[in-house]
């Protein structure tokens, strides 16, 4: 038979796949099952409530933490990092990633102009998309990014921060 003291009730495994859970000394013990997934208990909140009472709760406590000891402990695979690659190119990533981005959009067909105050070119416009997106930063603070692309030769017109606002919010753009 399995013991265990929980929060001054012991737990007894008993016959039929009950349990008999004690309480403080000689005031008693209830019997609990867990069948079909609807468990009993022979005490008089369970019989008047008919939800799970404190002794339920307690078992399957038990039971789980009984469970959780048994597991296997895995032991994590480790690999070979190379460092300094790693650091070098964590150091270049952001304008790695600016130039690959450049590559793709470059190649954006522009609409046609139709009409109103000329716009910011669309390849521009779904470069600065992306570069706020990969940034994590708020419209307002990833604009250092966009003039440092623009700086570097990524961007022919660096846009406002509020048309990217703008821009993320035209369904007409959702698809490109």
């Amino acid at each position: 038979m399995s013991n265990i003291e929980t929060k001054n009730m012991q737990i007894t495994k008993g016959r039929n796949g009950s349990w008999l859970v004690a309480l403080q000394a000689d005031q008693g013990s209830y019997k609990v099952t867990l069948r079909n997934g609807r468990p009993t208990c022979t005490c008089i909140d369970f019989g008047v409530h008919h939800l799970k009472c404190r002794h339920i709760i307690a078992v399957e406590t038990f039971l789980r933490n009984k469970i959780e000891s048994i597991k296997p402990k895995t032991k994590r695979k480790s690999y070979p990092q190379n460092w300094s690659a790693y650091n070098e190119s964590q150091q270049d990533e952001k304008q790695l990633f600016m130039r690959l981005l450049s590559d793709m959009c470059n190649d954006i067909e522009e609409p046609t102009y139709s009409f109103g105050r000329p716009h910011t070119p669309l390849g521009d416009m779904i470069f600065s998309c992306a570069l706020k997106v990969y940034s994590l930063y708020s419209l307002r603070r990833f604009m250092t990014d966009i003039r440092i692309a623009k700086d570097i030769g990524f961007l022919d017109k660096i846009p406002c921060f509020t048309s990217v606002g703008k821009f993320f919010q035209d369904k007409n753009m959702t698809r490109v």
